[in-house]
């Protein structure tokens, strides 16, 4: 079992970095943050669940129950218990995490490397509030930005809206890509997104499994 721990921790997790405009003034206090964080987590336990199962290693229960969790000892708890849990089946941890700068660092250059750490880029490209004096609402631009660099790096990229409608199309230039939609609350989600993205992760996870 204690190898078994070193070449885990030797690996590191799968990352899901997350790409999104956040409103107020902290991102961890924004409501579409915990939406994007949970919605994000538990599709990485369907994944891990699958993975596990695939490998032929023990079955474990589906967690699969959205709870946006404000409880900071809560969340801390669930993730020590999750971890003991994968530690149990040789499974690597799949870490959720808002692309930004470190601090006392260049922007561009520490987004960028947060970005070439990550397996799978999420952005969401929801329109929001105007910014720069535009009055129609956009997506920010260092979201677009940042979005085109991974793919660019030919990362896996998930783009997510809060919903589509007829003022609201999805850019034409990201036709032929995964898009889907979670709602502001995060209740009624694209399945389709989701299983996707339990696809791969799972890939990744059971690459790591087999080596």
């Amino acid at each position: 079992m204690a190898d078994q721990d070193r070449d885990l921790r030797a690996r590191g997790p799968v990352r899901i970095g997350v790409g999104y405009q956040w409103d107020g003034d902290h991102a961890l206090s924004d409501a579409r943050w915990k939406v994007l964080r949970t919605f994000l987590e538990t599709t990485a336990r369907a994944a891990r669940n699958s993975a596990i199962r695939a490998a032929g290693r023990s079955v474990v229960a589906e967690d699969d129950e959205q709870t946006v969790v404000d409880d900071v000892a809560a969340v801390a708890a669930e993730e020590e218990r999750v971890e003991e849990r994968d530690r149990e089946h040789g499974v690597r941890q799949v870490t959720v995490a808002r692309l930004r700068a470190t601090v006392g660092d260049f922007i561009w250059s520490s987004v960028t490397r947060h970005i070439d750490d990550c397996d799978v880029l999420v952005f969401d490209i929801t329109p929001k509030k105007a910014v720069e004096g535009n009055s129609k609402p956009m997506v920010a631009p260092n979201v677009w930005l940042e979005f085109g660099y991974a793919h660019g790096r030919g990362k896996p990229v998930y783009a997510i809206h809060q919903a589509w409608d007829k003022d609201h199309p999805p850019p034409s230039n990201l036709h032929g890509l995964m898009i889907g939609t979670i709602p502001e609350d995060g209740k009624m989600f694209d399945n389709s997104l989701r299983m996707a993205l339990v696809n791969t992760l799972r890939r990744l996870l059971l690459e790591s499994l087999e080596e």
